[in-house]
């Protein structure tokens, strides 16, 4: 099947919290590295998180799955069944802040707790297990909405080790790549 396909099936049934678009972008980034290991924090529906599992049964990766609300975590579980793509994900229940991870990323994506302190938690986390030329991205990078801190996050933490794409459409989505 080819990607538009998987994206129309899947969108039919699973109202995607992120756009289609934001999606899609994710997507193509982790397909064109050839990822092999990709990460949501924020899982909530579970449409991005099952998109990049698709992509990890292809490339026999790995997707993990990071969300502080259980009942997220078994909705993904199911629609992960559905589309037989569980055999290549792993899912934590918890704050992703706090989170002693030591697996290398190809592509990250931030969408959890948008408080500063907690995006900063998040970058500070997943940021030094990128590999080199991989992908740490925030949604929410443009949102104005009361609490919402990823941009001012972004801007504390963001260096000359990466790359910066921004694209300001809807609430935003940032892309940094490793250099």
């Amino acid at each position: 099947m080819n990607p538009n396909q998987v994206f129309e099936e899947i969108f039919k049934t699973v109202v995607p919290y992120n756009t289609e678009g934001d999606i899609q972008i994710l997507y193509y980034l982790a397909r064109r590295s050839k990822a092999k290991a990709t990460l949501e924090v924020g899982v909530y529906t579970g449409a991005t998180s099952l998109i990049l599992a698709l992509l990890m049964k292809e490339n026999n990766g790995i997707h993990y799955a990071i969300d502080s609300e259980r009942e997220h975590l078994d909705e993904f579980g199911r629609l992960a069944e559905q589309y037989g793509v569980r055999d290549n994900v792993r899912c934590f229940c918890g704050d992703s802040g706090y989170m002693n991870w030591e697996i290398p990323l190809d592509l990250a994506f931030i969408d959890g707790n948008h408080n500063t302190e907690y995006v900063l938690r998040d970058i500070d986390v997943f940021g030094p297990k990128i590999k080199r030329g991989g992908f740490l991205c925030f949604h929410d990078s443009f949102s104005e909405a009361d609490g919402c801190g990823v941009r001012e996050a972004l801007d504390m933490r963001w260096n000359e080790r990466w790359d910066r794409l921004e694209l300001p459409y809807g609430m935003g989505l940032t892309i940094w790549r490793l250099r």
